[in-house]
């Protein structure tokens, strides 16, 4: 996409940009409204956006994949770039992050938006094309994913994973690889000898545990429903039944 004066839109940007960060002016007002945000504004932002001109908000949000592409090169080159840096640079920087992320902000998007799921996936041409557009990404954040994990498998976090989230997202693999199997039968094969056979025992030596720590949770369970049925019926059977006819 070009300009009035035939340039493109990127790279006047990026030339603006220099010469905004060349302005100390310019950079300490920048500075003073990026590190001044408040995240309990965001909801007011959003709202202000998409009702007082809905036109606009809609346009907005319909130029989002832009944005995303514009965002994920932007990514692209701040990971090429920050690969110059020092480690310890780098490390201080990932640890202020991480200490300024609001998590229980982000347990709440579940619930803020799953009526708005309910309603966009009412139709099923655009299931599809979400499907593929998050298994394409998911892919790729896979292969990331197992990149950085392997560099901090040797310090587990304290918290652990959640319970309810491991099986969900349990039950949401268990599936895509039925779909996946059902389209080419050898995938399991070609999976396996990506896969550590001796980390796969271990899991499942782990799984066999916990299967059985379950069940005999169960089976104490209903010993104790059992019991408590036991007695209650016992009791009533014991009480002898009370004389009002005065003979």
């Amino acid at each position: 996409m070009m300009n009035e004066k035939g340039e493109p839109l990127a790279g006047a940007g990026s030339r603006i940009l220099a010469e905004v960060i060349r302005t100390p002016a310019f950079v300490e007002l920048i500075k003073t409204n990026a590190f001044g945000l408040e995240p309990d504004s965001a909801a007011a932002l959003v709202h202000t956006l998409l009702w007082e001109d809905t036109a606009f908000g809609l346009a907005m949000a319909g130029a989002s994949p832009r944005y995303v592409n514009y965002l994920t090169e932007a990514a692209l080159e701040l990971g090429r770039s920050l690969s110059g840096f020092p480690a310890p640079l780098l490390q201080d920087f990932v640890a202020q992050l991480i200490d300024g992320i609001d998590t229980s902000k982000i347990a709440d998007m579940p619930e803020a938006y799953g009526p708005v799921f309910d309603g966009l996936f009412a139709s099923e041409e655009l299931r599809r094309r979400v499907a593929d557009c998050i298994q394409s990404s998911a892919n790729a954040l896979f292969k990331a994913t197992v990149s950085m994990m392997s560099q901090l498998e040797t310090s587990p976090g304290t918290e652990g994973l959640d319970a309810k989230a491991m099986g969900q997202a349990l039950t949401l693999a268990a599936r895509a690889f039925n779909r996946r199997v059902a389209k080419d039968p050898y995938v399991l094969r070609d999976v396996l000898r990506s896969t550590d056979g001796a980390e796969l025992f271990r899991a499942a030596v782990s799984a066999a545990k916990a299967i059985g720590v379950c069940i005999l949770s169960a089976a104490g369970w209903l010993f104790s429903a059992a019991k408590r049925v036991t007695g209650k019926t016992a009791g009533g059977a014991g009480m002898a039944p009370t004389d009002t006819g005065g003979n």
